[in-house]
């Protein structure tokens, strides 16, 4: 780069993930979302889609185990040094929170990275 204050047009970062979380004193890496294979990316968006739907209406046991069930199951993919038993100890609120910081990384990520798509040099037309 000619000038040092100019920002790279991609930053390939090699860190593997994008916020940690304590668990009894041990710390879990959560993967960035590119560091997943695409079998994992495919399953981790289906699994989204069912958690959304399945929370818009949370009124039974049944229910709840449910939505219990897609959260552990993203966490595993999400979290891979975590183990099922650990996860499953963790009640439905912590794995709600876990999940709702990677969601608030990943966001602050896009808007980063949309960053670099726009201004003067990224409105240049195609010739």
């Amino acid at each position: 780069m000619a000038n040092n204050k100019e920002k790279p047009l991609l930053d390939l970062s090699t860190e593997k993930f994008i916020t940690y979380v304590k668990i009894d004193n041990t710390t879990y890496g959560l993967l960035y979302s590119d560091e997943l294979g695409l079998t994992e990316q495919g399953e981790l968006s289906g699994l989204g889609r069912e958690l959304v739907k399945v929370s818009k209406k949370v009124d039974s046991i049944e229910t709840e185990k449910k939505y219990n069930k897609v959260m552990a199951s993203i966490l595993l993919i999400i979290m891979p040094d975590a183990t099922r038993n650990l996860i499953d100890k963790l009640g439905i609120v912590k794995k709600y929170q876990i999940i709702d910081l990677y969601n608030t990384e990943i966001e602050a990520l896009k808007k980063k990275t949309s960053q670099l798509t726009k201004g003067p040099r990224a409105k240049k037309k195609a010739r």
